[in-house]
């Protein structure tokens, strides 16, 4: 678990303890319950748990996805390989704590499609 975002993740968890039920897990057990993607230390796409657990410790860009707009795997590796801090994918939003994607995305109103092309 090299990735200091990761360690900071886990830290603030444990600091706070609102999260008891992960408290007995181990710093890798609780990365794998709130990350789809973690592997060797990479990874920052959230889970439905680790989107619950950030929400309640941290405020993001809540962005709505479009009607029109699918995620597709060519989305999920964009996000996997630009974003600096975790983030969410759902149905009909996207949840970043990455402040420029945050604000990119909401400059093309939640069109990733959009945003892979001009970046």
């Amino acid at each position: 678990m090299e990735n200091k975002i990761h360690l900071a993740i886990v830290s603030h968890i444990r600091k706070t303890a609102i999260e008891e039920f992960l408290l007995p897990l181990t710093d890798e057990q609780i990365l794998r319950q709130m990350f789809f993607n973690y592997r060797a230390g990479k990874g920052l796409r959230l889970t439905i748990l680790g989107i619950q657990i950030m929400r309640k410790h941290f405020r993001g860009y809540e962005i709505k996805v479009p009607d029109d707009e699918q995620f597709k795997p060519a989305h999920m590796i964009y996000l996997d390989q630009h974003a600096k801090m975790p983030y969410y994918c759902g149905k009909d939003e996207i949840v970043v704590y990455d402040h420029w994607i945050g604000i990119k995305l909401k400059l093309v109103e939640g069109r990733l499609s959009l945003l892979m092309k001009i970046d």
